[in-house]
């Protein structure tokens, strides 16, 4: 549905001034200060890995709405998000634009990690890519390691594809804006408030950074609609609109709820919350997490189903008349 830091950088493209991450040899100064060097594919490298990814890598600025990645842009290159919202969208027939996810820090992009064609990904807010060529990626995978951490930080992408057409298909634009504050805590900057004494309620001030436009149109409704539901819920309690960023959510427990959330919160997983690779001597206890999580009907509960209205009652039917009698015709 994300820590956003400044970036410099303007133009669209591979644009953006190239920095070095590392020193030739050794782990750099600057990898020790990464806050994605401890979480997702970064830790499953390991330091010898690292040090190959940081000689062939350098670190990318974009400004807000440049192109990062394209059928014609960025081919044969594979990066990890450091800072920064990225936004993976294409065009209707129509002209009309659709978001289809979200890449925030510590998510993989690049060759094998987006769609083939079709789609564009562009940086929603300033944002800083570590990039480095797709050849010395295959090299690490093969060690077993980083192909298993490739795996996880996918099938976490399409967990979250999976949450956003169920919420397309089964909520309304107020449910769907609801869960996509909900599960904002757990990536944009969110700032926890004390609980109140006796109420156990907990809840914070969220900072959207993401425009009201790419909001929209990640949810399948118009900027209008969001300003409208935004006001609703402001007089309802169930947040507190600062400014045009901050939002306050007094009980966040509430707003899951109006989400529709209650069942998926839990389960949402994002890249920066991956800080521990899967080792092969974990795998029994994989597979007991895996058979003891809730089914996919109970996780993505289907819509409850409308009554049918009432048939609208049958005229009468005339009656039948009688044949008429045949006739003797005198030409016979």
């Amino acid at each position: 549905m994300a820590a956003i830091a400044a970036a410099g950088g303007s133009g669209a493209g591979m644009r953006g001034e190239l920095m070095h991450a590392c020193h030739s040899t050794g782990v750099g100064p600057d990898c020790h200060l990464c806050p994605m060097c401890d979480t997702g594919l970064c830790v499953a490298a390991g330091p010898a890995g690292r040090e190959e990814l940081m000689r062939k890598g350098n670190l990318q600025d974009f400004a807000a709405n440049a192109t990062v990645w394209d059928e014609s842009r960025g081919r044969g290159c594979v990066g990890v998000v450091v800072s920064g919202l990225l936004r993976l969208q294409s065009y209707n027939l129509d002209g009309r634009r659709q978001i289809l996810a979200l890449y925030s820090c510590g998510d993989v992009i690049g060759d094998g990690m987006l769609p083939a064609e079709g789609c564009m990904l562009e940086a929603a807010t300033p944002a800083r890519i570590c990039r480095f060529e797709s050849s010395a990626l295959e090299r690490l995978v093969r060690g077993g390691g980083m192909a298993r951490a490739l795996y996880r930080l996918r099938t976490l992408k399409l967990d979250q594809l999976r949450l956003l057409t169920w919420a397309l298909a089964a909520l309304d634009a107020e449910e769907r804006f609801c869960a996509f504050l909900a599960a904002s805590t757990r990536v944009l900057p969110y700032a926890p408030l004390p609980a109140r004494a006796g109420t156990g309620r907990r809840g914070g001030v969220l900072t959207l950074e993401l425009p009201r436009a790419d909001i929209a149109d990640l949810l399948g409704t118009t900027v209008e609609s969001i300003s409208r539901i935004s006001t609703r819920l402001d007089a309802a309690g169930v947040i507190r609109i600062r400014d045009a960023r901050h939002f306050e959510i007094p009980d966040l427990d509430r707003l899951i709820e109006m989400g529709c959330l209650e069942n998926t919160f839990d389960n949402i997983r994002f890249a920066c919350e991956e800080s521990r690779p899967r080792q092969p001597a974990d795998r029994k206890n994989f597979v007991a997490e895996r058979l003891s999580r809730p089914s996919a009907a109970a996780v993505y509960p289907r819509p409850p189903s409308l009554p049918r209205p009432p048939r609208p009652p049958r005229a009468p039917r005339a009656p039948l008349r009688a044949a008429p009698a045949a006739r003797n015709d005198p030409r016979q």
